[in-house]
């Protein structure tokens, strides 16, 4: 029973970020992320240092 529970709350958080437009930040110009398909997962350009800390 509880695994429903948790698959409903996922599918609550799901729906709540979907009805979120996602912006960038106008004061930010480089873009140093990669955003997969889909829109689930993003990850720096950069794999090591600091670089790309606030990614």
């Amino acid at each position: 029973m509880a695994a429903a529970g948790a698959g409903a709350g996922v599918e609550a958080a799901a729906a709540a970020a979907a009805a979120e437009p996602v912006v960038l930040n106008s004061a930010d110009r480089s873009l140093d992320c990669i955003v997969a398909p889909g829109g689930l997962f993003a990850s720096t350009l950069s794999d090591e240092g600091f670089g790309y800390l606030w990614s």
